[in-house]
């Protein structure tokens, strides 16, 4: 009889605080943790990355399905990661000039292996061909640095910066 009127009471609340076995509960999640940090499974098998910045979780795909390959990958986002947060505290420290800023980018390109080569090669004749025509640049603080500058070099520069992927 208990039964029954269990029942009836679930059907009533609409299987609203019905006790859910853990298995299904973990089951219905989208993504599991790993025992690698920052590292997770989707249920239809893809790893992703994971990592907090500012307060605000992202998420990135790690593109594959097998887990050797996405630690290798977790790690390199990692290293990635460690890097962009030293380039932005420099940053916002005051201690990171224009020309370090660029010398960081273009490392960040370096190692980036999703990027093909024609790509690296004119990113770096851009930043060679921006610090060439505007050497004050280097010295600048980029955290003073304004549109109306960036607008003005520009203008005056217009025809040493003639850069074309042809």
């Amino acid at each position: 009889m208990s039964d029954d009127f269990t029942f009836a009471f679930y059907i009533f609340l609409g299987n609203r605080g019905k006790p859910r076995d853990p298995a299904t509960a973990d089951a219905a999640k989208t993504r599991r943790k790993t025992n690698v940090p920052n590292l997770y499974v989707h249920r239809n098998g893809g790893y992703y990355y994971r990592v907090t910045i500012g307060g605000k979780q992202l998420w990135e795909t790690l593109r594959t399905k097998l887990k050797s390959v996405a630690e290798a990958r977790a790690t390199e986002k990692h290293r990635t990661v460690k890097a962009s947060t030293k380039t932005i505290r420099g940053l916002q420290t005051g201690k990171l000039t224009a020309d370090d800023a660029i010398a960081e980018a273009l490392q960040e390109i370096d190692q980036n292996p999703d990027l093909k080569p024609s790509t690296e090669r004119f990113r770096h004749k851009a930043s060679i061909a921006l610090l060439k025509s505007w050497p004050e640049l280097q010295g600048l603080d980029p955290r003073k640095l304004t549109s109306h500058q960036v607008k003005e070099s520009y203008l005056l520069r217009k025809t040493d910066l003639a850069l074309t992927r042809h």
